[in-house]
Parts: structure tokens; C-alpha cells; sequence
């Protein structure tokens, strides 16, 4: 039990610290240290390439195996799409060239949403059409002298004391 063998109690050794003093020296441990990244970066992603074709091939047989009729239909509903918007452009311009307003003030999707904000721009119009018009009232006792107010002859009183 006296006997402790040498085995048991072996430390790893630590390399020294050794300060970095020249440009060579820091290129020298950076390298290395870019080099190690490097390494993992490729062992991490090496089969990038392969995995991006088997997708492209995967995403090719996709769009090979879409069937004629299936094709045929996504056709139709783009077209469908088309003309159910140049449809909303035709009926929009109608209203604007009905009621004389212009096609991007219009807004709605159907006739009468339509021809309701064509009338809220016509109404607009015109309410700013009288407002613009309006002359002022004139002042019927502008120039007149007020009862209370009896000129006195001088008028440097007149204007400033009797205030």
C-alpha cells in the first residue's frame, strides 16, 4: 500500500506560451489557423455539389412528370386571370369616360363600387369649385363712423386715446 507507481499520476505537458514579435511569426500561426477553418468548411460542405444536382434533377422530374391536362389547367387559370383584370381595366374606364372623372381616381371591383367613388370624386370637384368661387360679404359699415365714436377734430386722439 506504500507503493505508488510512477503511471498513475502523469500530467500532460502544456506547450510554453511564446509571444508573437514578428510580421512572419503572426502570417505564419494565421495561416495555420485559416488553414485548420478551411479544412472544416470542406469536410463540412464537401458534398454540396452533389446534393444542389440531385435537387436540380429532382425539380426537372417535377416539372417533366406535371402531365399535359395539369399544364393545360394552370394555362387556363393564367388566362382566366387576364382577362377577368382586363375586364376590371374596361369597366373602370367606361365609368371614368361616363362620368368624366379620370380612370386612376376610380376604384372599386364591380360597377358600383365603381361608379360610387367616380360620384365621390365628382362631388369633391365640385365642392371645391364653389369654395374657389366664393367672393367674400362685403362689410356694409366699412368707412362709416360708429355712433359712439364722434370725431373730435384732432386726430391723433381719435385714432390712439379713445381706445
Amino acid at each position: 500500500m506504500g507503493n505508488t507507481s510512477s503511471t498513475d499520476a502523469v500530467e500532460p505537458v502544456e506547450p510554453e506560451f511564446e509571444p508573437i514579435t514578428t510580421q512572419a511569426d503572426f502570417d505564419k500561426r494565421l495561416g495555420a489557423r485559416l488553414a485548420r477553418e478551411q479544412k472544416k468548411f470542406t469536410d463540412q460542405y464537401s458534398d454540396y455539389e452533389a446534393l444542389k444536382e440531385k435537387a436540380d434533377k429532382y425539380d426537372q422530374l417535377q416539372t417533366e412528370s406535371l402531365s399535359e391536362v395539369e399544364k393545360a389547367v394552370q394555362r387556363a387559370e393564367a388566362a382566366e386571370k387576364a382577362a377577368a383584370e382586363l375586364q376590371l381595366d374596361n369597366l373602370r374606364r367606361d365609368v371614368a369616360m361616363s362620368k368624366g372623372v379620370p380612370v386612376n381616381l376610380i376604384a372599386g371591383a364591380d360597377k358600383a363600387a365603381m361608379e360610387a367613388a367616380a360620384d365621390a370624386a365628382i362631388a369633391f370637384r365640385d365642392e371645391s369649385a364653389v369654395d374657389a368661387t366664393r367672393a367674400p360679404k362685403p362689410d356694409l359699415t366699412q368707412g362709416q363712423v360708429q355712433a359712439d365714436e364722434v370725431p373730435t377734430g384732432d386726430w391723433f386722439r381719435d385714432q390712439f386715446m379713445n381706445r
